[in-house]
């Protein structure tokens, strides 16, 4: 009797093992999560891309894909349309009442779309929508704004929208060979500011701070004068305080003030002094990996607007040297 109990126990044993087998197979067979198409993005629904000045065209990609362990199992048409709901409440949680520094819509003939659809096919992950833009197009954009390109799924053929990633705020970077604004371009900078009292020099200050250099358009580059690093940077103050670097194809390097004389900033390039012959701020980029850097000579006045006057000049000697 006892090993006729055993052996009943051992067969339900091995039966429920085999049912549990075959649960397991039917759980892992089906689909864990339900499918739903979505705009690939991060933190406030932001996708940022960097579109280069070296490129006569740039194409950057939006992407759409669907969540679910496994890939569809039909072709889906996904509609895209214009965007409106995100960037209020970007710019709502980012700078509050502050106006000034809110994020604007890219005007649409800045850019070109692929298309306004996607298919996102039988089987793939993901599917991409082209984004268009011209070198042309890149330098009427300021360095000081955010731009964004709203978009949304408006549609789709098959399955549901997951609605909290239906729709994105594609950002609009941009970046050349000497900076870029995705990632912070910093140089450091060594040199020298001499403050002089018409011709006599009234005093020698070693400077040292780090510059933050953005990106104009293929061969230019901003930075402000001397050792400046601006708390409030405003319109205004940018322009009072900022100058241009002209990247030539032999290296060498003008230098003018960002905006003209009546934004409150006069700059001058300065040839080599006659009598330093091993003078080496020679208004040059010299491009070497482990040496990328600017060497520059120039001179400044300000405009103070409380006092009506211009400042007596500066003379800069610059040794700026690429941070990674």
């Amino acid at each position: 009797m006892n090993k006729l109990k055993e052996k009943t126990w051992l067969s339900g044993i091995f039966l429920l093992l085999i049912l549990t087998s075959c649960s397991k197979e039917e759980f892992f067979d089906k689909e864990l999560y339900q499918k739903m198409i979505y705009i690939v993005s991060g933190q406030y629904n932001v996708d940022a891309e960097e579109f280069s000045f070296d490129e006569k065209e740039s194409v950057r990609n939006i992407s759409f894909s669907s969540s679910g362990s496994e890939d569809i199992d039909q072709d889906v048409v996904i509609d895209i349309k214009p965007d409106d709901m995100l960037l209020p409440i970007y710019n709502k949680a980012n700078f509050d009442q502050d106006e000034q520094k809110f994020a604007k819509i890219l005007d649409p003939a800045y850019y070109k779309l692929g298309s306004n659809q996607v298919i996102l096919k039988k089987g793939e992950p993901n599917v991409s929508l082209p984004v268009y833009m011209r070198e042309s197009q890149m330098e009427k954009l300021s360095p000081d704004s955010i731009y964004f390109i709203p978009l949304q799924i408006s549609n789709v053929s098959h399955y549901s929208v997951n609605e909290k990633k239906k729709n994105v705020l594609f950002r609009v970077q941009t970046s050349n060979r000497y900076a870029q604004t995705k990632k912070k371009t910093f140089y450091s900078l060594k040199g020298y500011k001499i403050d002089t009292l018409g011709k006599t020099v009234n005093n020698v200050l070693m400077t040292s701070t780090s510059k933050q250099m953005l990106p104009l358009n293929r061969d230019e580059v901003r930075i402000y004068i001397g050792n400046t690093n601006l708390t409030v940077p405003t319109v205004p103050n940018i322009k009072r305080n900022a100058l241009v670097l002209k990247i030539n194809e032999n290296n060498s390097v003008n230098i003018r003030a960002y905006e003209e004389s009546e934004a409150g900033l006069m700059v001058e390039q300065l040839a080599r002094p006659a009598d330093e012959p091993d003078f080496v701020y020679l208004n040059t980029y010299v491009p070497t990996k482990d040496k990328e850097r600017f060497l520059l000579y120039y001179r400044y006045k300000t405009y103070d607007t409380v006092s009506k006057q211009w400042s007596r000049w500066f003379y800069m000697k610059e040794d700026l040297r690429r941070l990674e």
